[in-house]
């Protein structure tokens, strides 16, 4: 039976280590590392599918005028999560890890609709047994939600492949009005995601910017605007074996945090 689990969300509070993960250097208590679980990661990728829904069908296609079925998977996993995966439907098909008989949503699904015997188109999973994909034929062509209750879908599935994974790194970081220096210890793993949530204790909003070194060569700038206390938060890339450090600058371009990671 095809369904959705649950995942629980541990987190993990400064200079406590668990599950491989530690804080160190206590100076600043505005800072903590959290499990950050699986069903979070799949909200953003049903979210980010959903918003392609109506793009018209383009063979080769990866922007708003026109997308194909490996195209789609592409750009909603590099909008939601910033992973580049591979843009080919056959290169898809050997990345990850088998679904199984439980589908969650995110889950790549695998279809021969050409009879070759091999996958020939790529959807991605978002519950309930339904799916969206860049349809290139039939009755609705583009970005469209279609089932696996439908027949056609159904006598043409091959399985699925699971690219999220439990357990990936989040560092939550609140800001006072003094600069701090850190290291975190333990988050980086190469080839796992790392997600930053930002929030201030300020009354107003306020912009930052997001900069992020890779063996001390700038790589990332991000603009952010953090509402009323409320988070603003960003998805990082997969990263490397590399040394990374993380700079947070307000709108005046003053470091108020720097995180070695």
């Amino acid at each position: 039976m095809i369904g959705e689990n649950d995942v629980n969300i541990k987190k993990l509070i400064v200079c406590l280590c668990v599950s491989g993960y530690a804080l160190f250097c206590v100076h600043a208590t505005d800072v903590t590392v959290e499990n950050y679980g699986a069903k979070r990661y799949q909200s953003a990728v049903v979210a980010w599918a959903g918003k392609m829904i109506g793009i018209p069908y383009v063979e080769g296609g990866l922007t708003d005028k026109g997308l194909d079925c490996s195209g789609l998977v592409f750009r909603v996993y590099m909008k939601a999560l910033g992973i580049s995966l591979p843009r080919i439907v056959t290169d898809l098909a050997d990345y990850g890890r088998n679904s199984g008989k439980v589908l969650l949503p995110g889950d790549l699904l695998f279809f021969d609709t050409e009879d070759k015997g091999s996958p020939t188109h790529v959807a991605i999973y978002v519950g309930k047994n339904r799916f969206i994909h860049a349809a290139s034929a039939g009755k609705k062509r583009g970005v469209i939600v279609s089932s696996l209750t439908e027949k056609y879908y159904y006598t043409r599935y091959l399985g699925a492949k699971r690219i999220i994974k439990e357990g990936w790194p989040k560092i939550n970081i609140t800001l006072d009005k003094s600069s701090k220096k850190m290291k975190v210890a333990k988050v980086l793993s190469p080839g796992t995601p790392i997600y930053f949530s930002l929030n201030t204790k300020g009354k107003k909003p306020e912009y930052f910017f997001f900069v992020v070194f890779k063996n001390n060569k700038q790589i990332i700038s991000r603009t952010l605007k953090v509402y009323n206390r409320k988070s603003d938060s960003v998805v990082w890339f997969t990263p490397e074996k590399a040394s990374y450090k993380v700079e947070i600058r307000d709108s005046k371009n003053k470091k108020r945090l720097t995180l070695e990671l």
